[in-house]
């Protein structure tokens, strides 16, 4: 899987949506395999190459964010997961409506994150 992402990389470059795909997916197993520290990175520069290729307040910036989200949360950064599961929660509202499944997803996966932190 990383050499398939890495000759992406190198054909599409970093900007390609190909790129992003392929990042996401990459990311994705890693986080599957518990691997969160070799996923972290890549999320986060899978979130930069979608809003590079797509803009902001896409669907595919969000699921990026909404797994970086779950994913710092899995590594105990509760301040920073929250960060960005708040604004996973927003761009989810903004495409698919307050009441949207994902929207909820969200809130919920926000909730988890906030009831874990210490002192609440």
């Amino acid at each position: 899987m990383v050499s398939t992402y890495e000759g992406i990389r190198r054909v599409f470059g970093a900007a390609h949506s190909h790129t992003a795909t392929a990042a996401f997916a990459l990311a994705r197993l890693y986080r599957d395999q518990g691997r969160f520290r070799d996923a972290l990175p890549i999320l986060e520069e899978c979130v930069a190459m979608r809003r590079r290729a797509e803009g902001d307040g896409t669907l595919g910036v969000a699921e990026a964010k909404e797994i970086l989200g779950l994913t710092l949360k899995q590594m105990g950064d509760l301040e920073r997961a929250a960060t960005v599961q708040r604004e996973v929660v927003a761009a989810f509202a903004a495409l698919m409506g307050a009441e949207g499944q994902r929207t909820l997803n969200a809130r919920l996966n926000l909730a988890n994150t906030l009831a874990a932190r210490p002192g609440t």
